[in-house]
């Protein structure tokens, strides 16, 4: 990892460029002090946004970034402790799905107009003192498509629904995060005027903690994967429409969060031209060591 940015979450906003780089991610790490019995919690803070060249390819908030990094990828910090310490982790991918599935990087070069936002909102209230640090996971690679981590809501009645169409095509995976108190139904996904999703709510929380390999604890959330073989044209969709459907309890909110795709042929192109100008830097590296045992293997793998 290499650091980026840090600063104080006692000032509501902050923006930084993301310095030219091949990412895999990017880690936000955030730590401090809680005011005398306040318990600081994720969802008191906004939205983390990622923009490259005038359009947002995150947008998300802090809460949903956090349970998504736990689902995903493994264990994360989230702690807090009434007029004492916290501590928070998480990890913001720009690939969909597991890391190995649809490999990619964000490649961000000198013709970029890249950056980071951090909205906290107003924490003077929990927080006594609080810092966030942000850093780039590098790797690299070919920009293979430009990721997206997207961000909507959808508000129900008791027993309403509604079939609401995403914000953009080419979506990998849907996530929903309803209200613990009352969980939808029902929820149907629709990719090109197929049925994709068509569940109960309840068993499609416990095969999502299943397939994600949850072992402490289920999260209240859902996951709908629309690629499952792991082929780059199940990325490609024209449209997709989500339909919760409330219980009878009451009124219901539904946070969703999409990871989806975008595709640029040019993007592409140069950061392949990146990544082949590093491989032939390392052997040249090794060139000048006088390494041609090394650089004979090399050929032969």
């Amino acid at each position: 990892m290499r650091f980026i940015a840090s600063g104080s979450i006692l000032t509501q906003r902050h923006s930084w460029d993301l310095p030219i780089a091949q990412y895999k991610g990017l880690l936000v790490y955030v730590s401090g002090t809680n005011n005398t019995s306040q318990t600081l919690a994720l969802s008191d803070m906004n939205n983390i946004r990622v923009n490259r060249n005038g359009k947002d390819i995150v947008n998300v908030d802090f809460d949903r970034a956090q349970q998504l990094s736990d689902l995903l990828d493994g264990l994360t910090v989230n702690s807090s402790s009434s007029g004492s310490s916290f501590e928070f982790a998480f990890k913001i991918p720009f690939y969909v799905g597991k890391s190995g599935e649809f490999p990619n990087v964000l490649d961000i070069s000198k013709d970029d107009t890249a950056m980071f936002h951090l909205d906290f909102g107003n924490l003077s209230t929990p927080v006594s003192a609080g810092t966030y640090e942000i850093y780039g996971i590098e790797s690299s690679g070919v920009e293979v498509y430009e990721p997206m981590i997207i961000s909507d809501q959808i508000s129900l009645s008791a027993s309403g629904t509604e079939r609401r169409p995403a914000p953009a095509g080419n979506i990998h995976s849907v996530y929903t995060f309803p209200s613990t108190a009352a969980n939808y139904s029902k929820l149907t996904i629709e990719k090109d005027n197929r049925i994709v999703e068509d569940a109960n709510y309840s068993a499609l929380q416990a095969y999502t903690n299943i397939v994600t390999q949850k072992e402490s604890s289920a999260i209240e959330v859902t996951q709908t994967v629309l690629a499952q073989s792991d082929r780059l044209d199940e990325l490609f969709s024209e449209n997709v429409y989500i339909t919760p459907l409330a219980n009878s309890s009451g009124s219901l909110t539904v946070d969703v969060v999409l990871i989806g795709t975008g595709f640029n042929t040019k993007k592409r192109s140069e950061s392949n031209a990146v990544r082949d100008q590093r491989i032939a830097e390392n052997v040249n590296v090794k060139r000048l060591k006088n390494r041609s045992a090394e650089l004979d293997a090399l050929q032969t793998v």
